[in-house]
C-alpha cells in the first residue's frame, strides 16, 4: 500500500510542490497565484465536458486490433467534441476576463490552454496502465520546465507555456511508457458512445466529491490537507465518499450556474491575486457540478465499474 501511495500520490505531490516552489521564487506570490488560477480555470473548462473513456478503453486492451482501433476511433471522437465545446468557453471566459480588465489573467488563460489538447488525446494510450506515468511525469516535467525558463529568464510567460508544455511530455511518456492491461478477459463488443457517458457520469460524482473535500481540507490544513486529500485518493476515500455527491437536478444547476456566476462576480468586485485562487476553486466546484448535469441523463445505464476510480487532474 505504500509503495502504491508513493508512486501514485505522493511522487507526484512532492513534483508539483518543487513545481510551484520554483514558480513562487522566481515571480513572486502575486503572479504565481494568477498563474494557479489561469491553470484551474483552464483544466475546469476540460472536465466539465470531457468523457471518461480510460475504463472502456481498458476493457478493450487485450480484443483484437480491430475491436481495439474501433474503441479508440469512438473515444477520440468524442474528445473531440468535448474539445470544441471546451475552446468556445475558453473564448467566452477570456472574453469575460478581459471585459473585467484582468487582461493578464486572460493572456495566462491563453498560454496556459496551449496544454489543453494534450488531455484530450488521452485514448491514444489506449486504456493502458498509465496513471503512474502521467501523473509523475507530467509534475515533474514541468518542475524541469519552470526550473529551466528561471534560467532563461522567461518571465511569468515562460512559466505559463511550462503549465502548458508538462501537459504534451506526460501524454508522450504515457504513450512511450504505460504498460498494457494484459492480464485483462479480451472484451470484443464495440464501443459506443454511451456507455463513455455512463462512465463520464461516476466520473463526474467521484470528481465533485475529491474537488470538494481537497478543497475543505486545503482550506483548514493548507498545503498539508492537499497531502491527506492525495492519501485518501490513494486508499479509495474518494470511491467511498461519492455517494454524497448531488443527484438533484434542480441542485445540480444551482450549484453549476450559481457557482460560476458567484466565481466571476467575486472576482470582478474583488480582482486581487489571493481572490484569483478563489474565485478558481469556486468555478472548479461549479464546473464539477455541471459535469454532473451534463452527464445526468445516463446515470442508470449500467457499466462495468472503474477499478481505479482515479482523477487524473493534477
Amino acid at each position: 500500500m505504500l509503495r502504491r501511495l508513493t508512486l501514485r500520490e505522493y511522487a507526484p505531490w512532492a513534483g508539483s510542490a518543487v513545481f510551484w516552489a520554483i514558480i513562487i521564487l522566481t515571480i513572486g506570490t502575486a503572479d504565481a497565484a494568477r498563474l494557479l488560477a489561469a491553470g484551474v480555470f483552464v483544466r475546469s473548462l476540460r472536465y466539465l465536458s470531457a468523457p471518461t473513456s480510460k475504463p472502456s478503453l481498458a476493457r478493450r486492451s487485450s480484443a483484437p486490433s480491430a475491436t481495439r482501433r474501433q474503441a479508440v476511433a469512438t473515444a477520440l471522437k468524442m474528445e473531440g467534441a468535448a474539445l470544441l465545446v471546451s475552446l468556445l468557453l475558453l473564448a467566452l471566459l477570456i472574453l469575460a476576463f478581459e471585459a473585467m480588465g484582468l487582461a493578464k489573467t486572460a493572456q495566462l488563460c491563453l498560454l496556459v490552454a496551449a496544454g489543453l489538447p494534450a488531455r484530450f488525446l488521452y485514448p491514444l494510450v489506449a486504456g493502458r496502465r498509465h496513471l503512474v506515468v502521467a501523473r509523475s511525469t507530467l509534475t515533474w516535467s514541468g518542475a524541469a520546465l519552470v526550473a529551466l525558463a528561471w534560467l532563461l529568464d522567461a518571465g511569468l510567460t515562460g512559466m505559463a507555456l511550462a503549465l502548458a508544455g508538462r501537459e504534451w511530455i506526460a501524454l508522450g511518456a504515457s504513450i512511450a511508457f504505460a504498460g498494457r492491461n494484459r492480464n485483462k478477459p479480451p472484451h470484443v463488443e464495440p464501443l459506443r458512445w454511451r456507455e463513455i457517458a455512463a462512465h463520464s457520469y461516476r466520473a463526474a460524482r467521484r470528481r465533485f466529491a475529491y474537488r470538494l473535500g481537497k478543497g475543505l481540507l486545503t482550506a483548514t490544513l493548507g498545503p498539508v490537507g492537499g497531502f491527506a486529500a492525495r492519501t485518501g485518493r490513494g486508499v479509495g476515500m474518494v470511491t467511498r465518499i461519492e455517494r454524497f455527491a448531488p443527484t438533484s437536478l434542480p441542485l445540480l444547476i444551482l450549484l453549476c450556474i450559481g457557482g460560476a456566476s458567484a466565481s466571476l462576480a467575486l472576482l470582478a468586485w474583488w480582482p486581487e491575486p489571493s481572490i484569483h485562487v478563489l474565485s478558481a476553486t469556486l468555478f472548479r466546484l461549479a464546473v464539477a457540478s455541471g459535469s454532473i448535469l451534463l452527464w445526468w441523463r445516463f446515470r442508470d445505464i449500467p457499466v462495468v465499474a472503474d477499478e481505479s476510480g482515479d482523477d487524473e487532474d493534477e
